[in-house]
């Protein structure tokens, strides 16, 4: 009876155990290329018990949603963005006003929202894309060969809705944070009411800027003008026995 008592407890904590035991969708990032023009990765592996209504050829659907925010150290170049989308690149909506030429101690944060789609994979609904990112130059430093850049996880939203009546569907089965309203597309202007989802991962990325010293500010002075006085003087070395030569040939 002692035996068969204990199996008896040892079945009903398992299965508090299971019903406790939540599933979370995998995030996954990386930064791809090296120098100033680097390539953000990223990615989110949902598994399909957190979605049991979304299939192929069902009357849901569903749609992911990023919320970048890119810090002062880098910029998206929405024309690059607008560009690269005609050729398959992702669906971007910037935000903010975007000024490439200047540095980072005269940028800000630049929000841009990615939408992106659910493609099957096995147990799993993956939605990702690759954005391109630039780094700004940053003021010069006494000390520092380099200056850090950090990319926070973006917030991410899901969105999923009848297919034939156009109403909002929640039917996520995962943990949440809050409702938003958002734009449905990063063309449209009505809003869609958007579910950000809860990941027990906080990973962040970082990139390294190479920094001019201010010790080498007077030899970089001196040999900038230097090399341009010299080049200035060849150019004219250069016109003026292409004016000689000219001359001479039309006495």
């Amino acid at each position: 009876m002692k035996v068969r008592g204990l199996k008896v407890i040892i079945y009903i904590l398992l299965d508090v155990c299971v019903c406790f035991s939540t599933v979370y969708p995998k995030f996954s990032r990386s930064l791809d290329k090296t120098g100033f023009h680097r390539e953000l990765l990223t990615s989110v592996d949902m598994p399909r018990e957190l979605l049991p209504d979304y299939f192929d050829g069902g009357d849901i659907d569903c749609h992911m949603l990023f919320r970048e925010v890119i810090p002062s150290g880098a910029y998206v170049d929405p024309f690059q963005l607008q560009e690269q989308r005609h050729f398959g690149g992702p669906d971007v909506k910037v935000v903010d006003p975007v000024d490439v030429e200047k540095p980072e101690v005269q940028s800000f944060e630049i929000v841009a929202l990615v939408y992106a789609n659910l493609t099957s994979d096995g147990d799993s609904w993956v939605a990702s894309y690759s954005l391109p990112i630039h780094l700004r130059y940053h003021s010069i430093s006494p000390d520092v060969d380099n200056m850090e850049v950090i990319f926070q996880k973006p917030e991410i939203f899901l969105r999923c809705n009848d297919a034939k009546s156009g109403i909002t569907h929640y039917g996520y089965r995962g943990e949440t944070v809050r409702q938003e309203s958002l734009g449905c597309s990063s063309s449209d202007i009505i809003l869609c009411d958007w579910s950000m989802i809860q990941l027990h991962q906080n990973s962040s990325l970082h990139a390294w800027v190479p920094v001019g010293k201010t010790g080498h500010f007077t030899i970089v002075t001196v040999g900038t003008v230097i090399a341009t006085t010299a080049a200035c003087f060849l150019l004219i070395a250069k016109a003026l026995k292409c004016y000689t030569t000219k001359g001479t040939k039309d006495s």
